[in-house]
């Protein structure tokens, strides 16, 4: 009999539904042979969680393909915890991994399995940041606010309290932000610029973020109003105010990065959880966090405003840019066996805005080891994953759920195929197409098993 063991930190809820599933520890069936297709259970031996020793086991499948009996694999989902990492510089390079594998530490079907693992502190990837976005906006000069609002901002201005419609005091003048402003204070800095309209039935009200903190967590509240508060005010939370309804913005979901602006469009709900009660016919004020449940480094910056009949307008400026990095593994077997990689897990995030979705790719060659180290006689790049353009989720772990994880033996074309000293290793990541929000790839990794060659 074959007992398999994993040394990995399981918590205590995995082992206990372990027990319930097994009712005890037991072993895989004796190998022996077996026909193409068929079936049966296993089990698979996992230390305690607690450190003490005791050991647990979870139930799975073992599939008998060519004869042979493959791994057991567990029943239950679970999700790699520990992998490989890289991590970008100033110049927004890729440092090099860990060339040397390891035995696979959380993967109980095949004690032969090897990992490559990294030591850079799991920093992670994500594209390179060129700073701003772009957005809509109805662009009106503050010459031109209606009647009312031109008393808002102070003239002179002596501060950061006496400006709104995203302008800060410039040597006494309210002057609008230039595409891509920040650090005007340290930490989140929310304001806001002219909303417009598009057509006749979308809307833009564009929400900044002028300081030097990416504001990425909480819920954002965005109030509405006929006529501007008395000036100057920060964020209005009595008198009735608002009186025209609010929206509310998930910043996990669409955050708001320093320098960049997210259009809201509180009519088509557009990167917004939820609105109440909201009208936006005619002149509307609106403040952003007007609850103050954000914290910012300055409040009272909060406000803008849509005059009536202002169309759109872009304003570009850098954005995140679709960034690719590449890595070379070299499986290492002693002969006669051969190297056969297996497979691909990773942890990443992709955030939403403007109505798309950032992405992430990997893609895959397999070649030769030249005298120089280098890669040779590369192969056909196949796309071994892509979230969430091709259907993967963006936690795809060893042991499911389906289509995780990727399995490269089949991806490359089987096992004569995939038995190549050398794995280059692609990831693309794409942010938005309004270039505000980007995706990151916060751990990965690549196995292989040493087996008789094909």
């Amino acid at each position: 009999m074959v007992r398999y063991c994993v040394r990995s930190a399981l918590s205590a809820a995995l082992v206990l539904s372990a027990l319930l599933v097994t009712g005890g520890c037991s072993s895989q069936p004796t190998e022996g042979p077996c026909g193409s297709g068929q079936t049966r259970p296993c089990h698979v031996v996992l230390p305690g969680a607690t450190g003490d020793g005791v050991l647990s086991c979870i139930s799975g499948t073992q599939t008998c393909g060519g004869g042979e009996w493959g791994a057991c694999q567990p029943d239950g989902t679970i999700i790699s915890t520990s992998g490989f990492q890289g991590s970008v510089d100033s110049n927004g390079g890729i440092h090099t991994l860990g060339a040397t594998p390891s035995a696979c530490p959380n993967d109980p079907c095949d004690p032969t399995c090897q990992y490559f693992s990294s030591d850079d502190g799991g920093v992670g990837l994500t594209p390179v940041d060129g700073g701003g976005g772009s957005y809509f906006t109805g662009q009106v000069p503050l010459s031109a606010l209606p009647s009312g609002w031109t008393k808002v901002n102070v003239s002179p201005c002596t501060g950061p309290s006496d400006c709104q419609f995203d302008s800060q005091c410039v040597n006494g003048t309210c002057t609008l932000a230039s595409p891509g402003s920040k650090n005007w204070c340290s930490g989140i800095d929310f304001t806001a610029e002219a909303a417009c309209t598009e057509g006749a039935k979308n809307y833009d009200f564009p929400i900044c973020n002028r300081g030097s903190q990416d504001a990425t967590t909480g819920l954002l509240s965005v109030g509405f109003d006929m006529n501007p508060p008395p000036s100057p005010v920060c964020a209005p939370v009595t008198g009735g105010y608002p009186s025209k309804g609010s929206c509310v913005v998930d910043l996990s979901k669409t955050p708001i990065k320093a320098g960049s602006c997210l259009d809201i469009d509180p009519v088509n709900l557009v990167n917004v959880t939820s609105c109440t009660g909201v009208s936006v016919s005619g002149n509307r004020d609106f403040f952003v966090n007007y609850d103050k449940k954000i914290a910012e480094c300055n409040y009272c910056d909060n406000e803008g405003m849509k005059k009536s009949g202002a169309t759109c307008q872009t304003v570009s400026s850098s954005a995140y840019q679709t960034t690719t990095f590449t890595v070379n593994y070299t499986a290492t077997c002693t002969a006669p066996k051969v190297p056969q990689w297996r497979a691909l897990a990773y942890v990443a995030t992709t955030p939403s805005s403007g109505g798309t979705s950032s992405d992430v790719k990997f893609s895959a060659q397999l070649g030769d080891v030249g005298g120089d180290g280098g890669a040779i006689n590369l192969g056909t790049a196949v796309t071994i994953a892509d979230t969430p353009t091709g259907g993967f989720p963006s936690t795809c772990g060893l042991f499911g759920p389906s289509p995780c994880p990727p399995n490269l033996t089949t991806d490359f074309g089987g096992n004569t195929l995939a038995q190549r000293s050398l794995l280059k290793l692609t990831i693309t990541l794409t942010p938005s197409s309004d270039g505000l929000v980007a995706p990151t790839v916060s751990t990965w990794q690549v196995t292989y098993t040493c087996e008789d060659q094909q």
